[in-house]
């Protein structure tokens, strides 16, 4: 299991959540997502073998989510 986590500049309601759940709940191998609003923040669970399906999904929704550094 990994843990990604990614700074989504755009994502400040639960407007933005259901959009990212959306979005990314059908992706097999994602297991969880966690969401914090007031620090725009999106923990993404899974057992991907990279972060490149998960960026390609929230580009598309075009929120600005770079992963965040370590």
């Amino acid at each position: 299991m990994r843990e990604s986590v990614f700074l989504v500049t755009k994502m400040d309601c639960p407007t933005e959540e259901r959009l990212i759940r959306n979005r990314l709940q059908p992706i097999k191998g994602i297991d969880n997502l966690k969401f914090n609003l007031m620090g725009r923040e999106l923990t993404v669970i899974h057992t991907l073998d990279d972060d490149r399906e998960i960026l390609t999904a929230l580009e598309s929704l075009s929120l600005g989510a770079p992963r965040k550094s370590a």
